[in-house]
């Protein structure tokens, strides 16, 4: 799999549409979107062991559930703070747990919005009363907030 350094490219070349012209898996779409989300926000570093970087993400994000035969809840989004991002998945905080296996976490990035369907995988009651949340990306997908996003994303169910 090919990685990117993060820092690689000055943010005011980023955009969705370049970094998606460029990528040739999903799991490249997905890099990329991740690594505009990262270079949306200013000041990311952090070192640890795991195989991929983690970064602190304390920012809003939208969170659209999807069911186990792919339909798209869009009037059950809700929104949860991030607590970390990285190239694999996302970890998050809400005041309950999400009762969800599968959901669109939707990143606002300047004036777009970047969208990667998650497989929730973890959930634990953490420190001040909030539920921590995660899981692994699935694929890239449209926004939920596009009008021409499906609402159903069986073919990409894993």
């Amino acid at each position: 799999m090919h990685t990117t350094e993060l820092n690689a490219t000055p943010d005011s070349e980023l955009n969705a549409t370049e970094l998606n012209a460029t990528a040739t898996t999903f799991e490249e779409t997905v890099q990329a979107r991740v690594k505009l989300a990262l270079n949306s926000s200013p000041g990311r570093s952090a070192s640890e062991r795991r195989r991929s970087r983690r970064h602190p993400y304390p920012y809003p994000v939208q969170l659209t559930p999807v069911t186990s035969d792919g339909e798209v809840l869009t009037g059950d989004t809700f929104f949860v703070l991030g607590k970390h991002l990285g190239e694999g998945g996302l970890d998050f905080y809400h005041s309950d747990p999400v009762p969800y296996r599968r959901a669109i976490a939707s990143l606002k990035c300047g004036d777009q919005w970047v969208s990667l369907l998650m497989d929730l995988t973890w959930c634990r009651f953490g420190v001040h009363s909030w539920y921590e949340n995660g899981g692994r990306f699935i694929n890239a997908v449209l926004s939920p907030l596009d009008p021409d996003a499906p609402t159903d994303l069986r073919a990409l169910m894993v």
